[in-house]
């Protein structure tokens, strides 16, 4: 966590590429039907730095994870539904692969996990007692894989539909 412009600094030069994920600069969409909410995450470059005051809220940053593609997994009752995300193909979404761009359309493909990491997500999930849930990942350049968040709300819908995995019925047929 970093309160000073000097820490951020510091931690660029030890870095090289930054991320943010703001607490305070996020999106909120809200309608009579739905309400969404949300952070975008940034790389912080000298022009934010250079633009920043010398002291600021606390703000989590993070060495950029130079990724091959993000993966989404749907886990339901120890199943996995998943695709690669190629949202560093895109401008738009290279460090964010939620910002879409409709004219340029990022590529989603349906994807197997190795072994190891379905196990491994298998004893994540059960020591947080969760039987349904939204896993994100990235795999670097490097060919390893980061785990980024598990959403216990478990978000499937747009998973679903680019894959064909028809999860809506899954989870009708398990209730």
């Amino acid at each position: 966590m970093v309160t000073q412009k000097t820490e951020l600094i510091r931690y660029k030069n030890k870095w090289g590429r930054i991320i943010n994920k703001s607490i305070d600069d996020g999106i909120s969409i809200e309608t009579e039907k739905v309400s969404i909410a949300g952070q975008r995450t940034i790389e912080i470059g000298e022009k934010v730095i250079n633009a920043m005051a010398n002291d600021f809220f606390p703000s989590l940053i993070q060495r950029l994870i130079e990724k091959e593609y993000e993966v989404r997994i749907f886990y339901f009752d120890r199943k996995f539904s998943s695709i690669a995300i190629f949202s560093q193909s895109n401008a738009e979404s290279e460090i964010d692969g939620r910002r879409l761009n409709p004219e340029h359309l990022t590529r989603h493909v349906p994807f197997l996990l190795p072994a190891n990491l379905r196990e491994k997500i298998c004893v994540l999930m059960g020591s947080l007692n969760l039987n349904y849930g939204s896993i994100d990942l990235i795999k670097s350049s490097d060919g390893s894989y980061y785990f980024l968040e598990v959403n216990p709300y478990g978000q499937f819908g747009y998973l679903s539909s680019f894959a064909n995995y028809y999860l809506e019925h899954k989870i009708a047929t398990y209730l």
